[in-house]
């Protein structure tokens, strides 16, 4: 950051910390309950879901901040969390990601025969991948190109070249990137762009190493989206900054004060994404982020910077990386050559180590004769990090926030906490709040509590979880469980009489999250899912897609869900559906579809129809193939996928205008949307 906009950012917040009278803020900061429902949702959810938290991984900072910060809530709501050692944090130990081992087994060396060496300080030119084994080797070197294989696309990187117990340096993605006529799948990744692929085609041609290097679009991409973060994050300052007058003239001092926090975070958030424009773009894969071998078949792998890989290729052949690529991009002939009189002297060490992780619990004691059993709310806290293998952005090395995944459903656990504390039944269950951790893992932090339950199982009658809650869209939310108790299914008919949502009810009690846990112990769940979409476990779900309305809707249902599960005199009866439902099932609510294909390319600028689907809905209005599709429910059809876009606001059933052109003549046709 230069010294003149960190100068700004630090007046600005001092300057936020006195636009407020001081006793307005401090009143408000000793009565946080005043503020809105979604005012404290929305200061939570941004928190848990700030790239400060590093995507909540398992084994950082992050996510022990996370615990934190849940802990310190439960404790502002009077919860008893003196649970495990006068704690609220129920440790466990899970296998963790690998880490670089040490760095005298961590080297990498180029030597030229009788004349000069480049040696590689780890960290900062190369590091050690995850993808490969551990070991040691000295051989000769080849630029392998992309290292790709495809004989169905007359492309081997390898067809020209012996490999054999040689170390070769492979480029990342594959030729023409950002060709969407590359025949390499256009602009989409292709199997072959993968480091698995690449690692499994080097290991069959007999590699001794594989050093992976940067491809120059993915270091553009970098670059690009560091300043969109910078720009992203003006904006939010910006809108924040414009709200100030009004809310001085409201005079609300939850409003103020949870104004300047947001405030504060923003600019804190301002300055990191500036810190890091100064930061090379071509950053080091980080060690699990290449994901899994896919046969035991594997070499010792390597994420190499593409200045030092450059020091190289122009010691031994006179060229730079980028002049390779622009080559081959040009003919998509390959250009793997082996550096003649150059070796690699090397040895790759990634150790394995056991994570500490954290449930976070919280008790809100119950009373009377219903005291002694147990109900239990609960949301996973982690998420996946930077990345790495439980990422859907394959490569992809970023923060993924989890704003949806499962910072929503934490959120809400919290914000349900707060109403429910207070609540001054006289006689109830008592509630326990629990936030797992290494559920992304696989259900690890629910599975540890009930096989290491606090309160007896027994008397735990019942079990509500939230996950991924914060995208509601056309009103249609999914609830599983309602078949696990005989009183469930009428219950949440009863409640939604009130609330009116788009239910879809799944009886089963199984399912990807951590209520599954607790019905595997035959107790009775719910589980509240808004439904799948395209930034699930990207860095893409993020804050600013969550609909804060949507989750104090979803929040208001819970908490009377809840209060109804805690003063009913009678419990939940359990019933066993564990033949029912797909246990990985993660339901999307219904699309729209439309019913065509369009043609792949446009011709002058207009998409004409490729297929119409039999019996579809476009069939049905009478579309045929040939047909000009010039605009879609008023909106112009520009790109190829502004189709799939418009659909996606629209629900089956819809009857929307489509204008086309037939025979050179424009007409509307007017069609009602297909369920896909």
């Amino acid at each position: 950051m230069n010294i003149s906009r960190s100068k700004f950012l630090h007046t600005l917040l001092l300057a936020c910390a006195t636009l407020v009278p001081s006793y307005q803020i401090a009143q408000a900061e000793e009565n946080p309950g005043a503020a809105t429902s979604e005012q404290r949702i929305s200061r939570d959810l941004s928190y848990l879901s700030s790239d400060e938290r590093e995507g909540r991984g398992v084994g950082t900072d992050g996510i022990w901040q996370a615990g934190d910060y849940i802990a310190k809530r439960y404790q502002e709501l009077g919860f008893d969390t003196e649970l495990f050692e006068k704690t609220p944090f129920q440790n466990f130990n899970i296998r963790g990601e690998n880490k670089v081992g040490a760095a005298e087994h961590n080297r990498l060396v180029f030597k030229k025969e009788g004349g000069d060496t480049i040696a590689l300080e780890l960290g900062r030119d190369f590091t050690p991948l995850s993808l490969g084994k551990n070991g040691s080797f000295a051989s000769g070197i080849v630029f392998a190109g992309y290292g790709i294989s495809a004989k169905d696309l007359n492309y081997d990187d390898y067809a020209s070249v012996d490999v054999t117990d040689k170390v070769v340096i492979i480029l990342r993605k594959e030729p023409r990137p950002n060709d969407p006529n590359s025949p390499f799948d256009g602009t989409q990744p292709s199997q072959y762009s993968f480091f698995t692929a690449k690692e499994a085609n080097a290991a069959l041609h007999k590699a001794a190493a594989i050093i992976f290097v940067n491809d120059l679009s993915t270091v553009e991409q970098a670059k690009a989206d560091k300043h969109k973060i910078v720009a992203d994050a003006l904006d939010k300052f910006s809108d924040l900054d414009s709200r100030w007058t009004d809310v001085l003239k409201r005079n609300d001092p939850a409003e103020v004060a949870q104004l300047r926090a947001d405030l504060k975070m923003s600019i804190n958030s301002l300055a990191a994404a500036e810190a890091k424009l100064d930061q090379s773009s071509d950053q080091l894969v980080e060690v699990n982020a290449a994901g899994r071998a896919m046969s035991q078949d594997r070499v010792p792998t390597f994420s190499c910077t593409r200045e030092a890989v450059d020091k190289l290729l122009k010691a031994s052949m006179g060229q730079t990386l980028a002049e390779l690529e622009a080559d081959i991009d040009q003919d998509l002939k390959p250009r793997s050559t082996e550096l003649a009189g150059w070796t690699a002297d090397g040895e790759a060490l990634v150790e394995q180590k056991e994570i500490v992780a954290r449930n976070v619990i919280g008790l809100f004691p119950g009373k009377g004769d219903l005291a002694k059993e147990i109900v239990v709310v609960g949301a996973h806290y982690d998420h996946v990090g930077m990345g790495g293998a439980g990422s859907l952005a394959p490569g992809t090395i970023a923060v993924h926030n989890g704003a949806d995944d499962n910072a929503s459903g934490t959120t809400t656990m919290l914000e349900v906490a707060h109403r429910l504390s207070q609540n001054s039944a006289t006689n109830r269950r008592t509630i326990v709040f629990m936030a797992f951790s290494g559920e992304e893992r696989g259900l690890l932090g629910s599975a540890h509590y009930v096989r290491n339950p606090r309160f007896p199982l027994e008397d735990t009658v019942a079990m509500v979880n939230m996950d991924m809650v914060g995208r509601l869209s056309e009103n249609y939310l999914t609830i599983f469980g309602t078949g696990t108790a005989t009183e469930f299914d009428s219950l949440i008919d009863k409640l939604n009489e009130k609330y009116k949502f788009d239910l879809n009810k799944d009886p089963a009690g199984r399912g990807p999250s951590d209520h599954q846990s607790f019905f595997e112990k035959k107790i009775p769940v719910f589980h509240f899912f808004t439904g799948l979409h395209n930034d699930y476990h990207r860095p893409s779900d993020d804050f600013d897609k969550i609909n804060l309305n949507g989750m104090v809707r979803i929040t208001d249902m819970v908490t009377e869900l809840v209060e109804i599960l805690v003063t009913q005199e009678t419990k939940p009866t359990f019933t066993d559906v564990r033949g029912v439902g797909n246990v990985n099932a993660r339901p999307s609510k219904p699309r729209a579809i439309l019913g065509v294909q369009l043609k792949t390319e446009a011709v002058d600028g207009k998409w004409g129809i490729q297929q119409v689907v039999p019996e579809g809905a476009a069939a049905a209005a009478g579309l045929v193939a040939g047909d000009i599709v010039v605009s879609l429910a008023g909106k112009p059809i520009v790109e190829r996928d502004d189709i799939t876009k418009i659909l996606s606001e629209k629900r089956p059933g819809d009857k929307v205008e489509v204008k086309i052109i037939r025979d050179g003549q424009e007409k509307a046709v007017e069609v009602t949307l297909g369920r896909g």
